[in-house]
């Protein structure tokens, strides 16, 4: 039997190989990036159904701290007062790679781009707008980053 009909022969026989190694960390990688990309888009749709129903309490539980949640609310409040949100839709959830030599809590960061349909009383002119912001995984869940300013922006030239 010639060497390379040997070689397959000896392989077929041998079986298929087990997963073990890399093959199953990649597996566990790729369970915990799918069941953090689903607790993502949760959170956000928690999010953005409150924004369009005009219940900011509801959609100020995505800030990690009680303060900033609070701030957020009044400010988004005031922004929101004459307009309405007929259409919400996610778009893209690029979550970006684990930091291993992260430090503190935030364990992952990700950008998250939705997609609006809505008016502003008294116009009532219908408005398409994308979204897109930075949320960052801790250790008790996804939060919404926010620094202050605009509750809300869209992105520019859309």
């Amino acid at each position: 039997m010639p060497l390379p009909q040997l070689a397959l022969a000896l392989a077929l026989a041998a079986g298929p190989a087990p997963l073990t190694g890399c093959g199953a960390h990649d597996r566990n990688a790729l369970k915990t990036d799918s069941k953090e990309y689903d607790e993502l888009a949760a959170a956000t749709k928690l999010f953005w159904d409150s924004v369009r129903w005009g219940d900011t309490e509801r959609a100020a539980v995505v800030f990690e701290e009680a303060p900033r949640a609070a701030r957020w609310e009044i400010a988004a409040d005031e922004m929101l007062g004459a307009r309405r949100f007929t259409d919400v839709s996610l778009v893209e959830i690029d979550m970006h790679p684990r930091d291993p030599d992260a430090k503190g809590d935030v364990v992952r960061t990700a950008s998250v781009t939705v997609r609006t349909e809505g008016y502003e009383l008294p116009a009532q002119i219908l408005r398409k707008e994308l979204w897109t912001q930075t949320w960052y995984r801790s250790h008790d869940g996804w939060h919404l980053s926010w620094e202050g300013g605009p509750p809300l922006t869209p992105d520019p030239g859309i």
